[in-house]
């Protein structure tokens, strides 16, 4: 799911850390 954490390139959406 989206987060506010960090961002994902890959999947162009935010990530979990």
């Amino acid at each position: 799911a989206p987060s506010r954490l960090g961002y994902d390139g890959n999947q162009g959406r935010g990530y979990t850390a």
